[in-house]
């Protein structure tokens, strides 16, 4: 009996020390994870405004590699990119969670032949090829497929942490953030040196996003630039794309003529082109410009392509309610009673030592 009664308490002195040393474990985990999100909110917030030149570089293993270049603009009241695709050029502006898309084309003498506006509500989304915050790994994949967030946004939307991780000291260290969403699943590298901007992120994702297997998505910074003293922006950024662990393709994001915290002039911030055809789908009405880039003429209804009826969805739902339950109580009642274990045997252990 005294055997057994030993083997016992000595059960409850290791699950006690494993518990201990988890705790210590989890701060830790919730020490660095703060100090990840605080100094890479904190850089971004220095960037009141950032105006470059961008340059991607899109190849494939069956394709010559294609390059778009582009004028970006950002501050906390507009976005603006201005580049060239698919044979026309192409002006992207978002005020006021207001997306205005401008597209010129020209015949072979450079002379614009016709120019049209669309004003749609802004989603967050990826605004185009050039769309440098996501490219720079400003923002990452959200919850919902397509949408943007970044990481001190992302922490406020469900996802589960699995492991926080440092390597390194100093201003060498790589503070290592795995966690998962609906989505995707994320490993998210923050460099110290670079105050915890984001270095790298490796997004996997299963068969849900194509027929032809997982896809998984690893991004990197391979230099940033000082854009101003102890202000730093990624300057080279190399994405590459997997599909069932096969090259698919390879993004290569560069960064120029950096100016930080300087304002745009009003007349490239206009949302409304001169001459032009405007299709406003948020008023749900088309009208002419003039050469001021003011309404003229008649306004009449938007003539709008029918989508999906109201209420569709384009994918069936899934029911998986059971499963989830399943899953989730039988490790629960697990936890229960260890831990009520666990409390009977501190509160015996205490009552020993008094």
């Amino acid at each position: 009996m005294k055997t057994v009664c030993a083997a016992v308490l000595s059960f409850f002195w290791l699950v006690d020390a494993a518990c201990t040393s988890r705790a210590e474990g989890l701060n830790k985990d919730r020490d660095l994870l703060e100090q990840a999100r605080a100094g890479n909110c904190a850089s971004r917030d220095l960037i009141s405004s950032l105006t470059c030149n961008v340059e991607v570089s899109i190849s494939t293993p069956s394709a010559q590699t294609q390059k778009i270049v582009a004028e970006y603009h950002r501050s906390p009241d507009l976005i603006r990119l201005k580049y060239a695709a698919h044979g026309s050029n192409r002006e992207v502006l978002v005020r006021d969670m207001k997306e205005t898309i401008i597209v010129s084309k020209d015949n072979v003498t450079g002379k614009a032949l016709a120019k049209t506006a669309t004003i749609r509500r802004y989603s967050g989304g990826f605004l185009g090829p050039p769309d440098l915050w996501p490219l720079s790994l400003m923002t990452v994949q959200g919850p919902e497929v397509g949408t943007l967030a970044t990481f001190d946004e992302l922490l406020t939307k469900p996802h589960k942490i699995r492991k926080v991780s440092r390597v390194g000291e100093g201003d060498q260290a790589v503070i290592c953030v795995e966690l998962t969403h609906r989505s995707a699943d994320l490993l998210i590298s923050f460099s110290a040196r670079h105050n915890y901007l984001i270095s790298r992120v490796e997004a996997s994702a299963g068969a849900a996003y194509g027929e032809s297997g997982p896809v998984r998505v690893e991004s990197e910074v391979l230099s940033f630039k000082e854009a101003a003293p102890s202000l730093y922006f990624p300057e080279r950024v190399q994405s590459q794309v997997f599909r069932s662990g096969k090259l698919m393709m390879t993004r290569l994001t560069v960064v120029s003529n950096i100016r930080v915290n300087t304002p745009l002039s009003p007349a490239r911030a206009a949302l409304l082109p001169p001459n032009s055809r405007v299709f406003d789908e948020i008023e749900e009405k088309e009208y002419d410009t003039d050469g001021s880039g003011n309404p003229k003429g008649p306004v009449t209804a938007l003539n709008r392509v029918p989508g999906l009826p109201k209420g569709a969805s384009p994918e069936p739902a899934t029911d998986s309610a059971a499963t989830h339950w399943t899953w989730i109580w039988g490790p629960a009642l697990l936890i229960v009673a260890c831990v009520a274990g666990w409390w009977v045997f501190r509160s015996r252990r205490a009552q020993t030592v008094k």
